[in-house]
């Protein structure tokens, strides 16, 4: 399990992006004195809301387990004279309509850039990491990495995964769709470019390995896993069920793996 810090904002950069979510690019200061820069998510109560907040820090444990790479999650305070001295009039309503604490992770620069169809899986090594993505994708109901809107970053054969807030979202429906481990339950990814990787992975079906991910997965214990939410700040954690949910979902996939590579390897088409 990873360690997540809690870390103070001392300065503002920048909005990110004029998105959804509109995280800030913000200077924090770790409790040893030294800065870092965090693309900081707030719960503003619309777009963001503190349940979106859990699923970013449960699904960033969750990958650095599953050894996927993730820029590393922190927790933000802030203090009032930070808020009302931010010179952006939209980054001010941002911080305003949230309270402390937000969510952060680490400023991804040398060289990333946004995945584009344009690229492709160009060995075995990208090929297996891209089929990883998928399938965490697939346990988790992640499905915001996709032709239009892909939350990856690359720099030649390297990836990091952001962006989970609409992860495990079933938690909030009446009616809920079929699990990962059953027939069905990854067919939402069926759907043309529902998937970054989807199509490209079909096209090696013949060479993709699920034994690594399979023994990642079957290897995630109940303390791993229940750390997860323990991790949780109490403010985010005050509506359990989505927390209570990502983890009886991590569970249930890591007890009925088989079946859950047998739905993803149906969607891929891969032979048995």
């Amino acid at each position: 399990m990873i360690k997540i810090d809690l870390v103070e904002a001392v300065r503002y950069n920048k909005i990110m992006s004029a998105g959804r979510t509109s995280p800030l690019l913000l200077a924090c200061e770790r409790v040893d004195g030294s800065e870092m820069e965090a693309v900081v998510k707030f719960a503003t109560g619309r777009e963001c809301t503190e349940s979106s907040l859990c699923a970013e820090l449960i699904a960033s444990q969750l990958a650095a387990d599953l050894a996927l790479p993730t820029p590393t999650p922190v927790i933000v305070i802030w203090d009032r004279l930070f808020a009302e001295t931010l010179p952006d009039e939209k980054a001010r309503e941002i911080v305003a309509s949230s309270s402390p604490p937000a969510y952060g992770s680490t400023y991804v620069t040398d060289g990333y850039e946004a995945w584009s169809e344009a690229r492709k899986l160009i060995n075995v090594a990208m090929r297996q990491m891209a089929l990883g993505i998928f399938f965490f994708d697939a346990m988790i109901g992640n499905g915001d990495r996709r032709k239009d809107k892909p939350n990856l970053l690359v720099r030649g054969e390297h990836f990091r995964l952001i962006d989970h807030e609409l992860a495990f979202r079933d938690y909030d429906l009446w009616s809920k769709p079929a699990p990962p481990w059953r027939l069905g339950g990854v067919g939402s990814f069926e759907t043309p470019g529902a998937h970054i990787f989807a199509a490209e992975l079909r096209k090696y079906a013949k060479e993709l390995d699920f034994g690594s991910i399979r023994g990642l997965w079957a290897g995630l214990s109940d303390g791993q896993i229940e750390g997860y939410e323990a991790a949780l700040p109490m403010k985010w954690a005050a509506d359990r069920r989505l927390a209570g949910f990502a983890v009886k979902r991590i569970k249930d996939c890591r007890d009925q793996i088989d079946d859950c590579v047998m739905e993803c390897r149906r969607v891929l088409n891969v032979g048995t």
